[in-house]
């Protein structure tokens, strides 16, 4: 089993499916489109709810 990162630390993150604008902020007023394919490295806490859809996976 692979742990659960702390929520305000940075990952690196695959897109497994087109998600649209997520926001990056924590305001919510950046947002970055994120399409399938797409690599990034952002707080996990940003992109939680996507990993445990399998929307994304932690790389």
């Amino acid at each position: 089993m692979i742990p659960t990162p702390v929520l305000d630390r940075c990952v690196f993150v695959k897109m497994l499916k087109d998600v649209g604008p997520v926001a990056v902020d924590a305001d919510g007023q950046q947002l970055v489109d994120m399409r399938a394919g797409d690599l990034f490295i952002i707080q996990y806490a940003r992109v939680q709810r996507l990993v445990a859809a399998e929307d994304a996976v932690l790389v």
